[in-house]
């Protein structure tokens, strides 16, 4: 696991995708996987798959760089091996999971770009499903009491998003340092985990923002979600 860290291979040629089918009871009526990189060595042909998006397309990635930064005296030299180990071992993975499950369906059409080029059977698996929102629960509120006291008053900005580098957490700091200067009572909250969750923190810490960033952690869909909606002003 640490090799296959510290080179920059996706965590699933050493990690989850070994250990997934162990834990499945033996009767199963159907399988569908929320990853498609979770297909890769496992997935059977009667299997179905989620595509959230690709990510290999993104000029580096963060979480790479943090490791050299961490351990610059080994890694330094194999910065180049570590990033061509992200985006190759990422495409690797996708075109291993279009070839063994049954269909996809995908976010956007990325995915479908990407299997033009490996097969014409590959891209007739995958179904363009685009994500929506439930105008009837995700709407504006009428004026009212705060459902968290911290809000009151202020002017808030939710990150419903997964707290990873690829969905831009770890600049959320910084823009917020530059808008407290002009909107000294702005608040962000953030909503949901990943794997860049520790270094926002020490980013708050080390500013000393702790009284404008509010970390929610992993909040219900249904129940929670559409009243953060509806406190935000961003």
């Amino acid at each position: 696991r640490w090799v296959g860290q510290g080179i920059g291979l996706p965590e699933q040629w050493w990690g989850f995708n070994r250990y997934w089918l162990k834990a499945l009871p033996k009767k199963t009526d159907h399988v569908h996987l929320h990853y498609l990189h979770h297909a890769w060595p496992s997935a059977t042909p009667d299997m179905t798959a989620t595509c959230h998006g690709i990510t290999w397309d993104i000029p580096y990635d963060e979480s790479v760089r943090l490791q050299i930064e961490r351990y610059p005296w080994l890694l330094k030299r194999l910065k180049p091996l570590m990033y061509f180990g992200y985006t190759q071992g990422e495409k690797w993975l996708a075109r291993q999971g279009l070839m063994k499950v049954r269909k996809v369906a995908s976010v956007d059409t990325a995915l479908s770009r990407f299997a033009k080029k490996i097969s014409p059977e590959a891209e007739r698996k995958i179904h363009f499903i685009p994500n929506y929102v439930d105008h009837a629960r995700f709407t504006p509120a009428e004026s009212g009491a705060p459902i968290d006291e911290r809000l009151k008053g202020r002017r808030t900005i939710l990150f419903p998003r997964m707290m990873s580098f690829n969905r831009g957490a770890h600049l959320l700091i910084p823009a917020m340092e530059t808008l407290i200067q002009k909107y000294p009572d702005a608040i962000l909250v953030t909503v949901g985990s990943g794997n860049a969750d520790r270094y926002v923190r020490e980013q708050v810490a080390r500013h000393n923002l702790e009284k404008n960033v509010v970390f929610l952690g992993h909040l219900d869909h249904d129940r929670d979600m559409p009243k953060y909606f509806q406190e935000a002003d961003v």
